[in-house]
């Protein structure tokens, strides 16, 4: 199941990254792109160990750090499933959404139910992460 969250797929506009890479792998990978794998190398993992998934990260990120900035100044959002009581005609179940960081470091709900979550992909505009300084 994990593996199926393992990806890098790009289109003229948008990088997506599989959630559930770990950012040592993703340093591995040549279907990333440079840009990515630079951020990954220079800012991700000297906040982090290299074994820290994504999926994970985004939950205990650091608001003051570098990492937290980053994903801050490219726009990233993560598509995630999260667990209603109301959907499904009042039986709960999963609901597929879209958050920032700011909304998931700042919103409630999603922090006291991060356990059950599951961060599917990390979505980055092209033009944004071309933008970074490194």
């Amino acid at each position: 199941m994990q593996e199926d969250f393992k990806y890098v797929m790009h289109d003229l506009s948008t990088l997506y990254v599989g959630a559930a890479y770990t950012y040592s792998e993703l340093m591995n990978l040549d279907d990333a792109p440079f840009k990515f794998r630079s951020m990954v190398n220079k800012i991700m993992m000297k906040e982090v160990d290299g074994n820290t998934k994504i999926s994970d990260h985004i939950f205990f990120i650091d608001p003051d750090g570098l990492s937290y900035m980053t994903y801050k100044h490219l726009k990233a959002r993560f598509k995630m499933n999260v667990f209603h009581r109301e959907a499904n005609k009042g039986q709960g179940g999963y609901v597929s959404e879209t958050h920032t960081i700011e909304e998931i470091r700042n919103d409630e709900f999603l922090q006291n139910n991060k356990d059950t979550i599951f961060v599917e992909e990390l979505i980055i505009g092209k033009l944004n992460l071309a933008g970074l300084q490194l």
